[in-house]
């Protein structure tokens, strides 16, 4: 069975995703958008910016299925079919959610940005919400859960957020976009951890 807390915490999350996204598309964005756009754009240094831009590529859908085929494939021949299916649904629900959200909303992207482009609409940032779910999930996923693996659930949670900073770093999303992602993401990965804790696994999609 879900608790209903996730349940109620997660109308309260959608409702302030969308309260902000419709601020978004009748206003130029929050002030802290643009002070952190302006305050990346003069200090970080183009060596700085193309590290970001490596740590930005492991929330890419390739670099994510290069990851996951070989591990989907162990644990689907080890018969751990709630892993597989707990991997697929971080990335389904990450990816479905932050897509939904951008068409929904149509934010644009910040516009100094000149030496990395990214095509489609800014909120969330779906490399935010994305990263985030999916690594969080892979650590749980891959150590067994919390008790005893608290060290290596902690590094998947910071590399999460250091990829929502990377999109600060590159110019390529507001401050809105990849705090709202991350706590999406946040989001999804409770509700995977949640179905995955009653043994669920997509029954047809193995079979």
């Amino acid at each position: 069975m879900i608790d209903n807390f996730i349940i109620i915490f997660t109308v309260i999350i959608l409702a302030l995703t969308l309260l902000f996204g419709r601020i978004l598309t009748k206003s130029s964005g929050f002030s802290i958008d643009l002070k952190v756009r302006e305050f990346f754009y003069k200090n970080a240094t183009k060596q700085f910016k193309h590290v970001m831009n490596m740590i930005t590529t492991f929330a890419n859908v390739e670099t994510i299925l290069i990851i996951s085929i070989p591990i989907l494939f162990y644990l689907i021949s080890e018969k751990m079919l709630d892993k597989a299916t707990a991997i697929i649904l971080s990335v389904v629900f990450s990816v479905g959610i932050s897509q939904i959200l951008k068409f929904l909303f149509r934010v644009s992207r910040p516009t100094k940005s000149q030496e990395f482009k990214y095509i489609g609409y800014s909120f969330p940032s779906g490399h935010s919400t994305v990263g985030m779910a999916y690594y969080l999930t892979l650590g749980y996923i891959i150590t067994g859960g919390l008790a005893g693996y608290a060290e290596i659930f902690f590094l998947m949670f910071v590399f999460g957020i250091l990829i929502g900073f990377s999109r600060l770093v590159l110019g390529v999303h507001w401050f809105t976009d990849v705090t709202v992602g991350l706590i999406l993401g946040l989001l999804c990965n409770w509700w995977v951890v949640e179905i995955y804790n009653t043994g669920y696994y997509i029954n047809w999609l193995f079979n």
